[in-house]
């Protein structure tokens, strides 16, 4: 184990996310949070999915505003149920344990400055020496095209799973692919994601379509065939960070994988959409 706060070993830093998410599942606010992001892709598609390093949790319903005595109450909550999660946790391994009260975090906002977020930097001490920071997001006043569904994420070391609230698959692929077309430069990691779920999950037109919608983006790029095959020429450009951060073993360029996707949204681009 490292004495590095910022870099403890893989197995604890899988334990602190483990410890976070069964906070979450007991306590009383498990109904209001949503889990999306790369946690959820790895308790789908386990090995195949790249290894989690943070939480990403959708707030509803969408009225519940951050500044609301509600809203902090949640918070509150679900930083000290984490906090008593990780400190009743038994399991063999590196044991962790939250220190909430020396939580940091900033409020953000989306592009248009109307529905705001916060994330934290929660850090936590490793049984034996070592510490570690869990980056976890709240996002509030977002709205979902589709209603969650309650899912199991599995633990590392195999212990009881925790089960919260998730978008389901569909959705976490519009969202990536309205991502790939409207950041700049689309990242590598976006690309990964979307073929992992394309090759797996079929993406209904009309929900692509209600995803752009809500888009909390100003003014967004529709996602259409065209406009995501000009995104994907742009993917290079942070291809090859992501491959030495997260792919060693990958192609040297993101053409293969941009290939794949557009094979794999080939049901999604051809089918006829309900008039609107």
């Amino acid at each position: 184990m490292t004495a590095n706060p910022h870099d403890p070993s893989p197995a604890a830093r899988r334990r602190a996310l483990d410890a976070f998410l069964a906070g979450v599942a007991g306590s009383p606010w498990a109904a209001h949070l949503v889990l999306r992001g790369s946690a959820l892709l790895r308790a789908w598609f386990g090995a195949a999915a790249r290894e989690p390093g943070d939480l990403d949790f959708v707030v509803v319903p969408d009225t519940l505003d951050l500044y609301h005595h509600r809203g902090e109450e949640l918070l509150d909550g679900v930083m000290e149920a984490a906090e008593r999660a990780s400190r009743a946790d038994t399991a063999p391994g590196p044991r962790v344990a939250f220190r909430s009260e020396w939580a940091d975090f900033e409020d953000r906002w989306d592009y248009d400055g109307e529905n705001p977020g916060r994330r934290f930097e929660v850090p936590y001490d490793v049984d034996g020496g070592g510490s570690g920071v869990l980056q976890v997001d709240f996002a509030f006043r977002e709205r979902l095209p589709v209603a969650p569904e309650p899912t199991e994420i599995p633990r590392a070391d195999g212990g009881d799973p925790a089960t919260v609230l998730a978008v389901t698959p569909a959705l976490s692929l519009a969202w990536k692919l309205l991502w790939l077309v409207n950041e700049t430069p689309p990242q590598g990691k976006d690309l990964f994601d979307a073929v992992l779920l394309a090759e797996r999950v079929y993406l209904p037109a009309d929900l692509l379509v209600r995803t752009f919608e809500l888009a909390d983006t100003t003014n967004p790029r529709p996602v259409t065939e065209a406009s995501l095959r000009a995104a994907l020429h742009r993917a290079e450009e942070t291809w090859s960070a992501f491959r030495e951060e997260e792919l060693p073993d990958g192609p040297a360029t993101s053409a293969p994988f941009a290939a794949r996707l557009l094979a794999a949204l080939h049901p999604t681009f051809d089918a006829p959409r309900e008039p609107r």
